[in-house]
């Protein structure tokens, strides 16, 4: 299909038009008709920055997480920081559940590269190694889109505990003692992950706040 050869309209105006209506009515909703009507203009003139419907998927789902932000100190520790971005990153995600498919599918490339490349930095001042900071924030990533898209399908069983007792009464026990909501129990993993991953890479923990001993 042919391309103006002016924008009609910008590309974020496009994925951020997007975006609004995969957020209310699902990926299959998305058409290139249905979104030009949208933005009251002409199929063509969506193509004038995109390929493809994928390409726009593409740049939603770029839209709902590249600019995942946290505060840019936490006390000089690098772990409470990796631990608020993925907070943050959970958040960005369980606020657009209808772009899962999209996200875990396979037809995009790797999600939230500006954020990746922000992560990586900060961490690179903290004094944390380019390939451990990778391979840690990947490990946060997939733990973060795992307990999302678990919460955001509901949970683990929606029977109730009392139905459950005769046939799985080790799992009704489990659920009847639970007291962690799921961003808490997301809280208490990703806390684990960090510290497990950075005594793998053998990164240095941040140095002791004054006042306080240093045990062996």
């Amino acid at each position: 299909m042919a391309r103006p050869k002016e924008p009609l309209i910008s590309k974020r105006d496009v994925v951020a038009a997007a975006l609004k209506l995969i957020d209310a009515e699902g990926l299959d909703a998305l058409s290139t008709r249905r979104l030009a009507s949208t933005l009251n203009v002409s199929g063509p003139a969506l193509y004038h920055h995109f390929a493809s419907k994928d390409e726009i998927v593409a740049g939603a789902v770029a839209l709902a997480l590249d600019e995942v932000r946290v505060p840019a100190e936490a006390g000089g520790d690098w772990r409470e920081w990796l631990f608020r971005n993925a907070q943050v990153f959970r958040s960005a995600l369980l606020a657009h559940p209808n772009l899962f498919p999209a996200i875990v599918g396979g037809r995009l490339p790797r999600i939230g590269v500006a954020r990746i490349e922000r992560a990586l930095q900060r961490l690179g001042e903290f004094g944390v190694p380019g390939q451990a900071a990778l391979a840690i924030i990947d490990a946060l990533e997939a733990f973060a889109l795992g307990s999302a898209l678990f919460e955001a399908s509901g949970g683990r069983v929606e029977q109730s505990v009392a139905e459950l007792s005769a046939e799985h009464p080790a799992l009704a026990a489990a659920l009847g003692d639970r007291t962690l909501s799921p961003a808490e129990q997301f809280d208490v993993g990703c806390r684990a992950v960090i510290d497990a991953l950075a005594l793998s890479f053998w990164v240095p923990p941040a140095p002791p706040q004054r006042g306080r001993s240093r045990r062996n």
